[in-house]
């Protein structure tokens, strides 16, 4: 995700009124190095959180693409790299629904690799925890949402 301009910020935040603006400011003194990030999600990307969860899942593809069969430690430096990507999108955007589907396209992914069978225990356990973490997501939704989870979360048994 690319930063607005300061500019392109301080014009959208004249639009908006002083408890929105309240609001914003709350959630974002929380955060440090990733303000303007943050601030960029809250003011451009917030409503369309569709597209918002289609990039991240893109850009994390790409970074899976960057894993090469190589020395576990090699491997392990890079998903915590993902995983680190992952976690800042699923803070910006606070919503359950978006944190099932990028931690469930992180395992899925883990899963097309063979990742989640290597020797290395540390790579198989950072599979393992990004699944109780999805299930336990899961279980905070709506009963319809859970649904269509639990179904692809499935697909990882076969």
């Amino acid at each position: 995700m690319k930063a607005a301009t300061l500019k392109t910020i301080k014009d959208e935040l004249s639009t908006l009124s002083a408890e929105t603006l309240q609001q914003m400011l709350l959630r974002l003194a929380r955060f440090k190095a990733e303000n303007k990030e943050l601030l960029t999600y809250l003011l451009f990307e917030s409503n369309n959180e569709a597209a918002f969860v289609e990039e991240a899942i893109r850009e994390m593809d790409e970074q899976f693409l960057e894993i090469r069969h190589a020395s576990g430690y090699i491997i392990r430096k890079q998903l915590r790299k993902i995983i680190k990507h992952m976690l800042k999108h699923i803070r910006y955007s606070g919503e359950p629904e978006t944190e099932a589907r990028l931690r469930l396209h992180f395992c899925m992914k883990m899963h097309e690799r063979g990742l989640h069978q290597n020797r290395s225990t540390t790579i198989r356990n950072m599979y393992v925890s990004q699944r109780t973490y999805t299930e336990n997501t899961i279980q905070k939704m709506h009963e319809d949402l859970q649904y269509e989870f639990v179904k692809e979360l499935a697909k990882l048994e076969q």
